[in-house]
């Protein structure tokens, strides 16, 4: 039985993959590049590549953050021209002093 994959979660995770990609994982555990044990294990995930800011957006965000006194974060979307704008408070007096800030009125 030289070559053949006899592990269940092996078997049946070749059979999850396209027909290329099967046949290529084949070749590589009958040339012993790695073993059924490694084949049935589940692959991590890769970490997502942070998207970088365009400059000006961060100089609004801090120039934002400066003047108000809170974190400011902008999401913009250059495909639709469009995005958000938030704000972070870490209490109600500093959500009071930004509403003020913005004259915005409370209703008592």
């Amino acid at each position: 039985m030289d070559g053949v994959v006899t592990d269940k979660a092996a078997l049946n995770k070749l059979g999850l993959l396209p027909d290329g990609d099967r046949q290529h994982t084949i070749e590589q555990l009958r040339a012993g590049e790695y073993n059924s044990t490694e084949l049935a294990k589940p692959k991590k995930k890769q970490a997502k590549q942070p998207v970088s800011k365009d400059p000006n957006i961060l100089r609004l965000e801090n120039q934002l953050s400066e003047q108000l006194g809170a974190p400011f974060t902008i999401h913009h979307n250059d495909k639709k021209g469009s995005g958000s704008v938030r704000f972070h408070y870490s209490s109600l007096e500093q959500l009071e002093g930004l509403l003020d800030r913005f004259q915005i009125s409370r209703d008592d």
